[in-house]
């Protein structure tokens, strides 16, 4: 068994080794210097994809009433739409029941909801859905976004690498240096959704109104804003001596 004395030699013997040895590889392995840049690119491109969420508010005594009550004006809604193409596959169903009360906090009943969301790639198709739709619901909004939106993505991602390395380059430059190897990218993607005219969360039928001067006319006409597909990204280049 070693004496103490022994032990406290080895370990500073074993401490004077680990020392010796990361010194030798620090020398192997110099630290880089590097400049770190953002990147930004942005791609435009016109909606291809309409998201309509329509929403139906029942309020009735009891939640049996409320209940059979949104059934029926929800399932009058979808077999309205058959005269445009539609079917019942089309809409996507979210319900709920909660008791409703007045201002004085006394139960007045109970509202059942049910929000049906319908995605199209049509635009005059959802304008018709539109008119169909202002017997039924209680509330509406509308999004437009894309198809492929992955492929704008990826061109959005290009442009934002193009970006960050002419700004690391002419950096370099000023400071007198070489641009070397990338050492890392960071993504961080942004999506903008286009709302219609702005609004987000409005009631559908009323945004196409006040799109059309006021006129509620059939067929209406929708205007769009273009998507922007964002990526801003973060790149440590590496740099060296000219």
């Amino acid at each position: 068994m070693l004496r103490p004395v022994q032990r406290a030699l080895l370990l500073v013997f074993l401490s004077c080794l680990f020392i010796t040895s990361g010194s030798s590889k620090a020398q192997k392995e110099p630290e880089k210097n590097y400049i770190k840049v953002k990147g930004v690119g942005m791609v435009s491109r016109d909606p291809d994809m309409v998201y309509l969420n329509l929403s139906i508010t029942t309020l009735e005594k009891n939640a049996k009433e409320a209940y059979e009550t949104n059934v029926k004006k929800s399932n009058d809604l979808i077999e309205a739409s058959k005269k445009i193409g539609l079917s019942p596959d089309d809409f996507k169903n979210s319900f709920s029941l909660s008791e409703s009360h007045d201002r004085q906090g006394k139960r007045i009943g109970f509202s059942a909801t049910n929000s049906l969301k319908v995605a199209l790639d049509d635009l005059d198709l959802v304008t018709k859905l539109v008119d169909i739709s202002a017997d039924f619901v209680t509330g509406s909004d509308i999004r437009f976004g894309l198809k492929d939106y992955k492929k704008a993505n990826l061109e959005a991602l290009d442009s934002a690498l193009i970006d960050a390395k002419t700004k690391a380059t002419a950096l370099a430059e000023k400071a007198g240096l070489k641009l070397g190897e990338t050492i890392s990218i960071d993504e961080a993607p942004e999506y903008s959704w286009g709302f219609l005219g702005g609004f987000g969360g409005s009631r559908a039928d009323e945004v196409l109104r006040t799109q059309v001067g006021g006129v509620y006319s059939s067929p209406l006409t929708l205007n769009p804003q273009k998507i922007n597909v964002i990526s801003n990204i973060v790149v440590i280049f590496e740099v060296k001596s000219k």
